[in-house]
């Protein structure tokens, strides 16, 4: 079975991150998602934790399983230390459309982190006005990781 993603902040399509990490190249667009979770916005971008909350999504199968060292990269998880990792990759169970699938849950303490009461980060950015990702923020797609870079033929 192929693996599946779900993508809910800065790497979703339409989102800044997405094109410059060279994700419409490594996934294939499933439709948007569902899962458990409250979803907070962390300044440039969101972060979710297990709770009653509902967060909005977009749902990704893998076309090729190297990407998600790249995505682990952005999120700076480490699996050889994710008590340490800002973000953890971990297998959640989907509320739609049903499965399972890696989602990246905030790790640390964010303790001025605003709860988004939608679960949707990309229309809570929109209504805010604000820049949605580190890249944005830098104006340098070219520093962050990217799976077209990383997995080019020589």
């Amino acid at each position: 079975m192929q693996e599946r993603i779900v993508l809910y902040g800065t790497l979703m399509q339409g989102e800044p991150a997405h094109l410059p990490l060279g994700l419409d190249r490594a996934l294939v667009f499933l439709g948007p998602c569902r899962f458990r979770g409250i979803l907070f916005d962390l300044g440039r971008y969101p972060g979710y934790r297990r709770g009653a909350g509902t967060v909005r999504g977009q749902l990704f199968a893998v076309l090729d399983p190297r990407v998600i060292a790249i995505l682990d990269a952005f999120e700076e998880y480490d699996p050889a230390n994710p008590a340490a990792s800002p973000f953890v990759r971990e297998r959640i169970r989907l509320v739609e459309p049903g499965g399972a699938a890696w989602a990246y849950r905030l790790n640390l303490p964010a303790p001025s982190a605003r709860r988004v009461p939608s679960g949707d980060w990309a229309a809570w950015r929109r209504r805010r006005g604000k820049p949605s990702s580190p890249i944005d923020a830098a104006g340098d797609a070219a520093a962050a990781p990217s799976f077209s870079r990383a997995f080019a033929a020589p």
